[in-house]
């Protein structure tokens, strides 16, 4: 998400940039070119306007002209503008000591039910809360079954009554709510997270059942999940929403693909609600928590090394000062590559952490700066040839002769030069991961380390 956009102001920044003067002509040709890009990313209009006009008066106001480095002084503005726009004291989801009840809505399509299961893998995992899932979409087809089975993954309980041909008709959304809440209350757990049902287009009917389930259920967070590809429909849709129930947050999901970016911006300047989560992927743990500072530097094409941080972090495996250990002491095995490269696979991989650095930054550390990071396809066929292999092989990879090698090809369906190849490249990371492993053991350190490679 982004990129076009980015690209789009960065250009037209970067000519501004190492001018030694500019005149009003230049300001108003440049407002007008952001004007353009904005639009062009689906921001709604009535959202451009209030931006481009307080970038213009800012620039107009603040003897930008006269400065010594008036290109700078624009740039800065407009990243002052983007906070603005994106920031909100309510940014960080803050997760009470008492008793949580989260309803998701949005329309049918919009990556609701997936985002309730992300956000509870995040309160599950990483603020330790027993959580509860309520399935209230009885008109889409299996929409009870994948919220049941994305549960069942996560080992939480979930509240969605299993409906038969002899069990009658399916209960009313009112009444699962109910009993959810019933159950939540008598199993004391911390969080409720309430997926109502969407439709294709907003309706009457729609935000009357809404309305009588906030009366019912009285949540303390009302989630609004769009999809960040929607691009200016969806400032109406929230700004709908927010009228009917409430909004108390945004989220954002499918921000990994070839979204525009103007989804986010305008559905936070409409219902000048926080923009709370951000979805990454398909997978639960593929959630980001969005800093206003953060994407206005990525928008704007300038190095984000904290969000670069926080993820290699959230990167690192759990058992990370166990693998440190292992490491030092020469114990680094095929299987532990085949476990970190399952993990890379399913994070996203160095191309996950790449989208966060300036352009020419992520270029050179996958061009020249650094060797090529293996596509998905590669790490695919490395877990497969090591899976191919004995417990005895994985552990001394030493022993692979010519003959074992040959089974190996067989077995896993590739070539025996690409089984060198993987062993070339586990020497390698071998050799790599024992110099950085008294920083595994640190996060600090192995990111002052990966920052200091990036040089």
């Amino acid at each position: 998400m982004f990129n076009a956009l980015s690209k789009r102001l960065s250009g037209i920044l970067d000519n501004l940039k190492n001018r030694g003067t500019i005149n009003e002509t230049d300001i108003q040709r440049t407002m007008r070119d952001i004007r353009i890009a904005l639009l062009e990313a689906d921001v709604a209009l009535t959202v451009v306007k209030d931006f481009v006009h307080h970038i213009s008066q800012k620039a107009l106001g603040q003897d930008v002209l006269k400065s010594l480095q008036p290109g700078q002084m624009i740039v800065s503005i407009v990243h002052q503008e983007l906070c603005r726009l994106l920031d909100h004291p309510r940014t960080e989801f803050r997760v009470p000591h008492k008793p949580l009840v989260i309803m998701m809505v949005g329309l049918q399509g919009s990556g609701k039910t997936t985002m309730t299961a992300k956000i509870a893998h995040w309160l599950y995992l990483k603020k330790k809360k027993n959580i509860r899932l309520a399935s209230l979409d009885v008109y889409r087809p299996g929409a009870q079954e994948q919220l049941a089975v994305l549960a069942k993954g996560l080992r939480v309980p979930i509240t969605c009554p299993v409906v038969t041909p002899s069990s009658g008709p399916s209960p009313s959304p009112l009444a699962i709510a109910q009993q959810a809440l019933e159950e939540f209350s008598a199993h004391q757990e911390d969080v409720l997270l309430l997926d109502t049902a969407g439709r294709l287009s907003i309706d009457g009917t729609l935000m009357q059942e809404l309305k009588d389930l906030k009366a019912l259920a009285n949540p303390q967070e009302i989630l609004f999940v769009a999809d960040a590809m929607m691009g200016q429909e969806s400032a109406h849709t929230a700004q709908t929403f927010h009228e009917a129930v409430g909004l108390t947050g945004l989220c954002l999901s499918r921000v990994d693909g070839d979204a525009r970016g103007g989804c986010a911006l305008s559905i936070r300047f409409i219902t000048n609600q926080p923009l709370n989560f951000l979805g990454t992927g398909e997978h639960p743990h593929q959630l980001e928590f969005p800093n206003p500072s953060h994407i206005a530097k990525r928008i704007l094409g300038m190095d984000d090394v904290l969000s670069f941080v926080e993820q290699a972090v959230s990167q690192l495996p759990d058992n990370h000062q166990e693998l440190s250990q292992k490491i030092q002491e020469g114990n680094f095995t095929l299987d532990d590559m085949a476990k970190n490269l399952s993990r890379m696979m399913g994070s996203g991989g160095m191309e996950g952490l790449l989208k966060f650095l300036p352009r020419s930054l992520s270029s050179a550390m996958t061009k020249g700066g650094a060797p090529n990071t293996p596509p998905q396809k590669t790490l695919r066929r490395y877990i497969a040839i090591i899976s191919s292999m004995t417990p005895k092989e994985r552990a001394h990879p030493r022993i692979l002769n010519a003959a074992r090698k040959k089974r190996i090809a067989k077995g896993s369906g590739c070539q025996v030069v690409e089984i060198n190849r993987l062993l070339k490249q586990f020497q390698q990371a071998s050799l790599l991961m024992k110099h950085f492993s008294p920083k595994i053991s640190s996060p600090p350190k192995l990111l002052k380390g990966l920052l200091s490679r990036k040089k």
